[in-house]
């Protein structure tokens, strides 16, 4: 392998010397060296079979099934354990969670035109006479594509 510094480092390379008999790759700093890098493994065959050698136990030492299904394991139950920590905090202290955008009842002017501002690729369907609206599109499809059509009266206590 021949990769950079920071690739290495991605990887967990970390070694310091290119000559290691060991190395797991031939790591170079600039565009240079990397080529230097190549050129070194393309002439020198057992420098070549080495880098090879050492790449092919290197990844089976480290990217194998079990480790990395351990590795996402450990990262699953980790998310889980802060989301879990994290919802017992929201339900407790926020009430916008709880908070439900109603729907509209009808078609309005406002929906009309900021349906079809947000979502213009809906006029063409109205133009073929697909729909008779932005709000019979969203009746339709919208809803299901979770677009939002809204009037201002939705949100008047009047509303409910």
């Amino acid at each position: 392998m021949v990769m950079s510094k920071l690739s290495a480092s991605g990887f967990g390379i970390y070694s310091s010397s290119n000559k290691d008999k060991d190395a797991v790759a031939c790591v170079g700093d600039s565009s240079g060296e990397i080529k230097n890098c190549i050129i070194e493994l393309y002439t020198n065959k057992r420098k070549w079979e080495s880098v090879q050698q050492s790449a092919i136990e290197f990844l089976h030492r480290t990217h194998n099934r079990q480790t990395i299904s351990n590795k996402l394991s450990q990262i699953i139950n980790e998310g889980l354990r802060i989301a879990s920590k994290n919802k017992e905090k929201r339900t407790k202290s926020h009430e916008m969670y709880k908070f439900k955008i109603p729907s509209p009842k009808g078609k309005c002017d406002e929906g009309e035109v900021l349906y079809l501002a947000k979502y213009p690729d809906v006029v063409g369907g109205i133009e073929a006479g697909y729909f008779t609206s932005a709000y019979d599109h969203w009746k339709k499809e919208g809803t299901a594509e979770h677009r939002e059509y809204i009037c201002k009266d939705m949100f008047s206590t009047n509303n409910k």
